[in-house]
């Protein structure tokens, strides 16, 4: 019964298990079998690791930041640890490099929801005197590697640019104020909605298309005070 159960699935062509493990000379990529299907009832029952040559053929880079998947496991970036080179986004699957960052000093990166867009973080250089500090917090598009909008962000944190699952909308926090931007033209401010002392935002995920209303949640939050809520939802 059971050889008849996973017969049913022998021609499904399933993704595997992806591994990235950083050494000191770089990365390695190493795949799984299956999560959902086991071995063939006369193999070991032993799940086995192995080094992924067949997709992966890129020569080892070592990095100054852990490889970063997008969420839906499509793209992978590589921060290399030498100054003077971009970062790379591969496709995990044939390991065939998508686009070229032109950002050379990121200390942090992270992928839009759905793979769009990569932001990257860069300590902020101090100006000369009189000069106001160049943008130093940027948005690429992965597929081109073009630039596609730039803020000033003295300090690092997560998700310095929140978007919501469908990439229609993306916030980020300023003083006093939360920007409302256009999700899929992150240079395109749309809203600002002021609130004195907001120290962090949230946007809420996308409305159930069951629902009426498609609009969205956004949720500032201040110190404590005596006096007033120290979190209002807009």
């Amino acid at each position: 019964m059971a050889e008849d159960h996973y017969k049913r699935y022998e021609d499904i062509d399933f993704p595997q298990t992806k591994l990235l493990l950083q050494t000191k000379t770089g990365t390695e990529n190493f795949v799984g079998p299956p999560s959902i299907i086991p071995p063939h009832l006369d193999q070991s029952s032993v799940l086995v690791i192995k080094p992924d040559d067949g997709h992966f053929s890129q020569p080892l880079v070592a990095l100054s930041l852990a490889p970063i998947f997008s969420a839906d496991g499509v793209y992978l970036a590589r921060v290399p640890s030498d100054k003077t080179a971009p970062i790379e986004i591969s496709s995990t699957g044939s390991g065939e490099i998508v686009s070229i960052i032109p950002c050379t000093d990121a200390q942090s990166v992270e992928f839009s929801p759905l793979g769009t867009f990569l932001v990257t973080w860069s300590r902020q250089v101090k100006p000369k005197s009189g000069e106001s500090p160049t943008p130093n917090l940027h948005v690429w598009r992965v597929s081109s590697g073009i630039l596609e909008a730039s803020f000033k962000q003295r300090q690092m944190q997560l998700e310095m640019l929140q978007w919501n699952q469908d990439e229609s909308a993306c916030i980020r926090l300023v003083s006093n104020e939360v920007h409302i931007y256009n999700g899929a033209a992150p240079g395109t401010l749309n809203q600002k909605v002021y609130h004195k002392g907001a120290s962090q935002c949230s946007i809420s995920p996308n409305q159930c298309p069951l629902l009426q209303s498609s609009h969205q949640k956004l949720a500032a939050n201040m110190p404590k005070s005596v006096c007033m809520p120290t979190v209002k939802i807009f």
